[in-house]
């Protein structure tokens, strides 16, 4: 991995716990247009949500393992279901309505997405006040879709994350159009923000 301009992350404490699934059991309900992948959830339960976006033409099939990795380390998960997830609608509406329902509600929550998928994230963040950090991966934001940096989520506590792969021919990083791909937004936003290439990476 290469973060930012820089630095190697192999090892990076913290990270390595989440190559494998945590331990808790992961329920997936379908609710209108939204899936959930949910822990276990306790009385008094703060523990933060994550808003998902899928790339072209994929569901939260599609993604399963992603969503429920991150339930099974304790984050509740709301992926919306649609194949067209670029303009953020569906998913700032699934967090939306995850937040509803949940007796905790603290309204913490990432948005996170592929592909076109991770200019969606980046568009629910604008559209969804419950959005403190957005963590697109390889995004387009070209072809599929179209997302502005200045609508990227972060804070000093929870910095914005984008991930790129330096092998990625369909939304690669340098992607130069006026909204631009992984590199345009890392430059354009306005709030703490991370940038990891990975490399070898395809799309």
């Amino acid at each position: 991995c290469d973060a930012g301009g820089g630095g190697n992350m192999v090892g990076v404490a913290g990270i390595d716990q989440f190559a494998q699934n945590g331990p808790n059991n992961v329920q997936t309900v379908r609710v209108g247009i939204c899936t959930r992948f949910l822990p276990p959830q306790g009385p008094a339960d703060s523990r933060v949500g994550l808003g998902w976006a899928n790339g072209t033409g994929g569901t939260p099939t599609t993604y399963t393992n992603l969503p429920t990795r991150g339930a099974s380390h304790g984050v509740f998960v709301a992926a919306a279901n649609t194949t067209q997830s670029g303009n953020g609608q569906d998913t700032a509406q699934c967090i939306a309505q995850l937040d509803q329902a949940r007796s905790d509600s603290n309204g913490q929550f990432a948005a996170a997405g592929h592909s076109q998928g991770g200019s969606g994230c980046i568009n629910a963040s604008r559209l969804s006040p419950l959005v403190r950090t957005t963590c697109p991966v390889q995004l387009d934001g070209q072809f599929t879709a179209q997302s502005s940096p200045a609508d990227i989520k972060g804070s000093l506590r929870a910095p914005a994350l984008i991930s790129c792969g330096t092998a990625d021919n369909l939304a690669p990083c340098a992607g130069n159009a006026s909204t631009g791909n992984g590199n345009r937004k890392f430059a354009g936003a306005n709030v703490p923000v991370v940038k990891v290439n990975v490399v070898g990476a395809g799309h």
